[in-house]
C-alpha cells in the first residue's frame, strides 16, 4: 500500500512538472495571457493565416478540464493551477447524457452547474471554447449521446434523421440560453463554440454538418494528448516530458494554437466505459 501511494504521487509530480514545462514554452513564445481589458465588438476571429481576439493576433494556449469530471471543491484549485501554467483558455466539453438523463429531465445543478464553472474562469481570468456537440467522444459511453434515443427503433444516430434532430434542438434550447449571457460579446468568457466532435469517423452524413454549422479556418491542433485515458487495473498513461514540450514548441513555431488534452483529466465516476486521469 505505502508503495502505490509513493508511486502514484510521483506520477502526479511528474505529470505537474510536465504540464509547467509546456506552460513555460508557452510563455516564452507567445508571452503571458493577459489582455482582458478589451473592447467587446468584435469578438474572435479568423482570417487565412492567424487567430485575432477584437483585431489584435491572439494564440489559443488551451487546457481542457471537463467539471463533470472534477468535483466541484476542486474546480478553482485545478482552474488556477493552468492559469499558473500560462495558459489562456479553457475548453470543456458538455455532456448531453448528463445534463439530460431521461427525456423530459435536466439538471444543471451541484457537480453539472457550467453557468457556474464558467462564470469561476471568467473571475480567474481564462478565456473558454464551450465544446457542446451534440457527440462529444469523451470516453463517454455513446459519445455523451442520451441512451434513451435508442427507444426508437428507427433512430440514426447523428444524422438529419427527424427524431434525433428534434431531441438536439429540445437539449440547445435548453442549454444555449445558458451560455448566451457568458458570451464574450456580452462581457462574458466564450470566445468560441465547437460543435460535433470526431465526426467523419464514425458517421457521415454529409447534410448532418451542415445541420450543425459550416467549417472554416485558420489551423489548430485542438486535442494534444498530454496522457493518455486510463482503464481500471491497467497502467497510468504518461508521456515522456521531453516529447511533450518539443512536440509544443514546434507547434508554436509554426504559429498555430493548442489544446493540451487533458490539463487535468479526473475520473467518469464509475459511470462510463473509461476514466481519463
Amino acid at each position: 500500500m505505502v508503495v502505490c501511494r509513493v508511486r502514484n504521487a510521483h506520477k502526479r509530480k511528474y505529470a505537474l512538472i510536465c504540464l509547467c514545462i509546456v506552460g513555460f514554452v508557452m510563455y516564452k513564445y507567445l508571452g503571458p495571457a493577459g489582455g482582458r481589458r478589451i473592447t467587446r465588438k468584435v469578438g474572435l476571429s479568423a482570417n487565412s493565416s492567424q487567430l485575432t481576439l477584437e483585431g489584435q493576433p491572439f494564440h489559443i494556449l488551451g487546457g481542457s478540464i471537463h467539471y463533470f469530471r472534477v468535483p466541484r471543491a476542486y474546480w478553482r484549485d485545478r482552474l488556477l493551477k493552468m492559469k499558473a501554467c500560462g495558459i489562456n483558455t479553457l475548453t470543456t466539453y458538455v455532456p448531453w447524457s448528463l445534463h439530460q438523463p431521461e427525456r423530459e429531465v435536466f439538471n444543471f445543478h451541484t457537480q453539472l452547474d457550467l453557468e457556474a464553472y464558467i462564470n469561476l474562469a471568467d473571475e480567474l481570468g481564462l478565456w473558454v471554447i464551450l465544446r457542446p456537440g451534440p457527440y462529444i467522444s469523451s470516453e463517454l459511453d455513446l459519445g455523451g449521446l442520451p441512451s434513451w434515443l435508442l427507444r426508437d427503433d428507427s433512430m440514426k444516430l447523428r444524422t438529419t434523421y427527424p427524431g434525433f434532430t428534434e431531441a438536439v434542438n429540445t437539449f440547445f434550447d435548453k442549454l444555449i440560453p445558458k451560455v448566451v449571457p457568458l458570451q464574450f460579446k456580452k462581457g462574458g468568457p466564450i470566445i468560441a463554440v465547437q460543435v460535433e466532435n470526431e465526426y467523419g469517423s464514425f458517421a457521415k452524413d454529409e447534410s448532418y454538418m451542415f445541420f450543425i454549422k459550416e467549417p472554416s479556418s485558420p489551423t489548430m491542433v485542438m486535442d494534444y494528448w498530454t496522457g493518455g485515458y486510463d482503464v481500471w487495473g491497467e497502467l497510468h498513461h504518461v508521456l515522456p516530458p521531453e516529447d511533450t514540450v518539443s512536440t509544443v514548441r514546434e507547434i508554436l513555431r509554426r504559429g498555430m494554437s493548442v489544446n493540451l488534452y487533458m490539463f487535468h483529466g479526473g475520473s467518469s465516476f464509475g459511470l462510463h466505459e473509461r476514466s481519463a486521469r
